[in-house]
């Protein structure tokens, strides 16, 4: 069998090529995942080792791209979670942020997974690599405190959301749902007096409600970085819009730094992410 002599070999060249395959063309990637195990125990970084379920778009993709992930918001990330002295990943998965955050030197991370599976298991690598800096809460976050159902789906849980979703593969789970402003009141958490914490939110249409229930801390201007998912499809499917998501942030005073790469209209249903920083920082200069 050779799905586990080509995963080793897959790790090597990982590693050697900072902790991401290589660009390739389509057929040998698509060759090569074929070829590869169902679950894999890989080490995601350097000295952090997570299973991962190759199956799962998010995980395969993220654990194969590294760096070049959802470019250019791993990159970005990374920079801001160097210099934060918090960060929040609201709608953690696996936990792929989570623990690059971790290990670019941010002191604080709380990953939110309403899902109890994901949560379950990144709690497991947390504790397996013995991340001390790092917190995991099975909540969701959302405008107000309720117990809502998570539309979970099988063969893509990057996709689970707490919005309309009708799957063939699909189930429910009903979780927590609390406020950002809430939960941090109840942690003892003290808001910064600076910009010193970095949110990524990416909760398949409920960012919005997210926003709304942390109004305090992004009015303190508590946030150095928001990065927001802002998916037409799933945003307006939970009666919202991108553009919703940016006049709030506007009105909290947080502009987004990329300008015009927010959808301008419903038609318009490439999936971006908003990078928002507070308005007197919109020079803040990031690596590509």
């Amino acid at each position: 069998m050779l799905s586990r002599p080509l995963l080793r070999a897959v790790e090597l060249v990982r590693r050697h090529n900072g902790y991401a395959v290589p660009r390739t063309g389509a057929r040998l990637h698509e060759a090569v995942r074929r070829s590869l195990p169902e679950r894999a125990d890989v080490e995601l970084l350097p000295g952090v080792r997570t299973e991962l379920d190759l199956r799962q778009p998010v995980e395969l993709q993220s654990w194969w791209q590294g760096g070049r992930y959802e470019h250019p918001t791993t990159q970005r990330l990374d920079d801001w979670s160097a210099t934060a002295s918090a960060f929040f990943d609201i709608g953690a998965n696996y936990g792929f942020f989570t623990l690059r955050a971790h290990h670019a030197g941010c002191p604080e991370v709380h990953a939110f997974e309403p899902n109890p599976v994901l949560h379950e298991r990144l709690s497991a690598t947390v504790a397996r690599n013995g991340l001390g800096g790092v917190r995991c809460h099975n909540l969701g976050l959302g405008d107000s405190p309720s117990r809502l159902a998570l539309q979970v789906r099988e063969a893509d849980l990057g996709h689970s959301s707490f919005g309309p979703r009708t799957w063939d593969d699909g189930h429910t789970v009903t979780v927590d749902v609390v406020t950002f402003d809430g939960w941090r009141a109840s942690a003892g958490l003290d808001l910064p007096q600076e910009p010193r914490w970095v949110a990524k939110i990416d909760v398949e249409g409920y960012e919005r409600r997210v926003l709304e229930g942390m109004v305090e801390a992004l009015g303190a201007a508590a946030f150095q970085a928001v990065v927001v998912e802002l998916n037409e499809l799933t945003l307006q499917s939970c009666g919202t819009s991108a553009a919703d998501v940016v006049s709030l942030l506007a009105a909290s005073g947080y502009v987004n730094v990329d300008g015009g790469a927010v959808p301008r209209s419903g038609a318009d249903q490439r999936v971006r992410n908003g990078f928002f920083v507070p308005a007197g920082a919109r020079d803040l200069e990031v690596r590509e």
